[in-house]
């Protein structure tokens, strides 16, 4: 992240892994907390802390205040407008006017691709019905046209038998 080239964020999550969780839990909230960081939050799934998710929000004298714990265990970004839940192995965003999950990476892909097949059946059908349209058509014209040609060939041998009659009545 290059700060002379980047505004300063609004929130940052750090996740804790083995070999940086110190630097995590010590350095880093004071440096962001020195830039202005709105919100700092620590997902530890590496059990260092005494809870998964632990947040930090900026209060009106510019320090650090602890994130407010849910009853739930969750605890909610006022940034995000959206709760930090334990989920799994990992955590979740959650609407909190909903309380569904927000989907994660893997839902949201599997989703695109559900709509994505589902527009290419929906284009598929349309083709099909296209076709069938226009071969009803196809057929239509050439019924027309066979009536056409019946309608011709009647009034040509109506005429004729006119013909012949009048020949005969001679």
């Amino acid at each position: 992240y290059k700060l002379w080239q980047e505004p300063v964020p609004d929130l940052v999550m750090e996740l804790l892994s083995p070999t940086t969780w110190r630097r995590d839990v010590e350095a880093k909230p004071g440096l962001y907390e020195d830039l202005g960081v709105r919100e700092f939050w620590l997902f530890d799934p590496i059990g260092r802390l005494p809870r998964e998710v632990n947040g930090w929000r900026l209060d009106v004298g510019g320090a650090y205040a602890p994130a407010p714990v849910l009853p739930d265990g969750s605890c909610r970004s006022a940034v995000l407008g959206l709760d930090l839940v334990v989920h799994g192995n990992g955590f979740r965003f959650r609407d909190p006017a909903t309380g569904e999950l927000l989907p994660d990476h893997a839902e949201t892909a599997a989703a695109r691709d559900r709509e994505a097949s589902a527009r290419r059946a929906a284009e598929t059908e349309r083709d099909r019905e296209a076709s069938a349209r226009q071969a009803a058509e196809t057929a239509r014209d050439r019924e027309a046209s066979a009536r056409q040609v019946a309608e011709t060939a009647r009034r040509e041998a109506e005429a004729r038998v006119a013909e012949l009659e009048a020949l005969q009545r001679r």
